[in-house]
């Protein structure tokens, strides 16, 4: 979700599910390419977030708090 204006500050809430094992998804924006996506692990779900250079965004996964990213790659385990 779009939280300023040209994307410099944006929100993800991956909706997590047991109905997949995996999910990718990906949005080219005005600042690059968002990506997105979590598999199923035996301890619960890997996110991945790749966050375009000079933007930030918050991650809000169920049961946490949120958590802010700066650009680059990020995997956080749920």
């Amino acid at each position: 979700t779009l939280t300023s204006p040209g994307f410099c500050t944006f929100r993800i809430r991956p909706e997590l599910s047991d109905r997949f094992t995996h999910v990718f998804a990906c949005y080219n924006s005005p600042m690059g390419t968002i990506k997105t996506g979590w598999e199923k692990t035996s301890e619960g779900y890997r996110v991945n977030v790749t966050v375009p250079f000079n933007t930030k965004a918050i991650l809000i996964l169920p049961n946490r708090e949120p958590i802010s990213l700066i650009a680059g790659n990020h995997t956080i385990t749920v």
